[in-house]
């Protein structure tokens, strides 16, 4: 008969010692650290490749902004004056230059032909006979304004860009395509009023156009123009009554933003091929752009 022996008895003041080992909480936290550690790696060489490859930014540009300094010159005449010569005739502004044919005029020209003997005889051409038109209708006559052309005083000279600019918008477009023109480049028609006061409209290629009235132009400063020609002056008294203006009979103003102003002015400093204080007139075309929208073109550029 085999025995045991009994269990030694446990000190109370012994502890058992502890067991080391991995669990699957362990394990998947390792392997979650690892797979972020890896991640941030990857990011950091990807983010620095991308800074030594990207390209180099664009310059920032600044806008061009041209200042018209046309405040003195020569003085050789405004350029739209008139000579003041002295006269005792009243002006006569409605001249009626009616001609009709007037009697058999006899023509004499002499021809003289000079060789290098110096002795020759001067030669006749015969007499020629022809009819000449004698005007008969009422002479006209008007007073001179006699001012100087281009003022003086401190300035650079040259004429101002509302006396020196002329715009031209196409006559074959539709009134919608013309309203639309105006409200692409942010023109804004107006009309002075009987009392003195402005009437503006804008949006006029849109089913709701805006209107807005001023008592007085003293806070006006933009650049305006006034109609010298074309058909375009009764499209704008449509646009306008179509808005509830009444622009019958009174003048209409073209006033246009400033960025539209500098664009006209870099245009023209790029087409001029002479400081611009030598510039007499400078011509400019609405055409379509060549992305969409519409764009000025200078169309020719006089000087002095």
């Amino acid at each position: 008969m085999s025995t045991t022996a009994p269990p030694e008895p446990r000190s109370p003041g012994l502890r058992q010692a502890p067991v080391l080992r991995t669990t699957a909480h362990d394990k998947s936290s390792a392997a979650l650290t690892a797979t972020l550690i890896g991640l941030s790696l990857v990011t950091a060489v990807i983010a620095a490749l991308y800074i030594m490859t990207r390209p180099a930014p664009p310059p920032k540009l600044i806008p061009l902004e041209i200042v018209d300094d046309a405040t003195g010159g020569e003085e050789n005449g405004e350029p739209d004056s008139t000579l003041q010569v002295e006269s005792e005739l009243a002006p006569q502004p409605d001249a009626a230059p009616v001609e009709q044919m007037a009697e058999q005029t006899e023509l004499t020209e002499t021809l003289e032909v000079i060789t290098e003997l110096a002795d020759q005889a001067a030669e006749i051409v015969p007499d020629q006979t022809g009819e000449a038109s004698l005007a008969t209708g009422v002479p006209g006559s008007a007073d001179g304004t006699g001012l100087p052309s281009l003022g003086s005083g401190p300035g650079s000279g040259g004429v101002p860009r509302a006396q020196r600019w002329l715009v031209s918008f196409s006559d074959g477009a539709s009134l919608k395509e013309y309203g639309t023109q105006l409200d692409y480049f942010g023109i804004e028609l107006g009309t002075i009023g009987a009392d003195g006061t402005l009437s503006f409209a804008s949006g006029l290629g849109t089913a709701s156009p805006k209107t807005r009235t001023v008592k007085d132009g003293s806070s006006e400063k933009r650049l305006y123009f006034s109609w010298q020609g074309g058909r375009r002056k009764a499209a704008d008294q449509q646009l306008l009554s179509q808005t509830g203006i009444n622009a019958a009979g009174r003048p209409i103003l073209h006033f246009y933003p400033g960025p539209t102003e500098n664009q006209l002015a870099v245009l023209e400093k790029k087409a001029a091929r002479k400081p611009v204080n030598q510039i007499r007139r400078t011509y400019f075309d609405v055409v379509a752009g060549k992305g969409g929208g519409y764009e000025f073109k200078v169309k020719k550029i006089l000087y002095f």
